[in-house]
């Protein structure tokens, strides 16, 4: 997520860390990416959807306590702006890169699967590959126009560790 890493600048700050890890499952379930659950140790989460874990990350941005992790110096919707810009940022790249190499008749599909699950690995046909070119390109047009709706009026924000007042 080329974009999204420079939205917060201070790595080694643990409160930073859990602003762009929050800010990062934002990103990915706002394409409808649903997260992993538990990590190794923790068997009973259950799995949330992806619109769950987006208003769980609103909730967490409207919260005193992100306001003290921030030192109050972030405006919750405005950085929830800059996620789903950075966001659609990435994935018009993604699609643009992708529009350069697919003069292909067959378009080859993965799917990474959790450790210990085999990836599935498939080629759609000759036959379906237009169809699927066409699909990506409404959405390409689609999260061009988006971004640009939220960029309007817009200007980047800077995280910065000093106190607001």
């Amino acid at each position: 997520m080329g974009n999204l890493y420079e939205l917060v600048t201070n790595t080694e700050d643990i409160s930073i860390e859990i602003v762009r890890r929050a800010c990062m499952d934002y990103a990915q379930c706002y394409f409808g990416t649903i997260l992993p659950a538990y990590s190794e140790g923790c068997r009973t989460a259950r799995v949330h959807t992806p619109e769950e874990t987006m208003k769980e990350v609103e909730r967490f941005f409207a919260s005193d306590w992100f306001a003290d992790l921030t030192n109050h110096a972030v405006d919750p919707e405005r950085l929830l702006r800059q996620v789903k810009i950075s966001a659609l940022d990435d994935q018009i790249e993604y699609l643009e890169q992708m529009f350069k190499v697919s003069n292909s008749p067959v378009i080859r599909a993965y799917i990474y699967r959790p450790k210990g699950q085999d990836n599935i690995k498939w080629e759609i046909p000759p036959c379906l590959t237009d169809v699927c070119l066409m699909a990506l390109r409404e959405k390409y047009v689609l999260f061009k126009k988006e971004r640009d709706r939220l960029s309007v009026g817009h200007t980047p924000m800077v995280i910065s560790k000093e106190r607001k007042g």
